[in-house]
């Protein structure tokens, strides 16, 4: 895994299932509340995956935006997401 460093934006390149987010948000400081969470992978399989990877014991996010691909996979990773994020204490905002 890169972590590219644009002036004030960091960038991490790597398979994102792999990834521990844990150890990435304490190396990288990340506060304990993030206003702002856009996960746009392909395919919407994996962003459901870095759903499941984020310490959301440690972190809590103000807003998520969760690509899904519905016109592509169905409903399935659409609601497994909206369960996972539910369990979690999210409530969603804007169906799609």
């Amino acid at each position: 895994m890169n972590i590219i460093v644009l002036e004030k934006i960091q960038c991490l390149i790597g398979y994102a299932a792999l990834i521990n987010c844990r150890e990435i948000f304490t190396e990288l400081k990340v506060p304990a509340i993030v206003d702002y969470l856009p996960i746009d992978i392909e395919p919407a399989g994996k962003t459901y995956i870095v759903l499941l990877v984020l310490p959301m014991d440690e972190h809590r996010l103000g807003v998520i935006t969760n690509k899904h691909d519905r016109y592509v996979s169905g409903d399935k990773f659409v609601n497994f997401s909206r369960e996972y994020l539910e369990a979690q204490g999210y409530n969603l905002i804007v169906p799609m």
